[in-house]
């Protein structure tokens, strides 16, 4: 299957302070794919850049977040 889904996430991940949910199912991060969890370690990589954009699956709807760093 295409992505990973949350099915814990602490109170301070990343993830959830950018708006993402138990349940949600990240796609892409930047535009690129994540198909396991290893994927997620991209955020280490590009944790430097000035925002990150990510693609989900809430309730089988499809979302994009937008994200700059401060």
């Amino acid at each position: 299957p295409e992505g990973i889904i949350f099915t814990k996430m602490s109170k301070s991940s990343i993830f959830k302070k950018m708006g993402l949910s138990r349940g949600d199912i990240l796609l892409r991060i930047n535009g690129k794919k994540i198909q396991s969890i290893q994927d997620v370690a991209l955020y280490e990589i590009i944790k430097n850049d000035p925002g990150m954009r990510l693609e989900f699956i809430r309730k089988n709807r499809g979302y994009e977040i937008e994200y700059e760093f401060k």
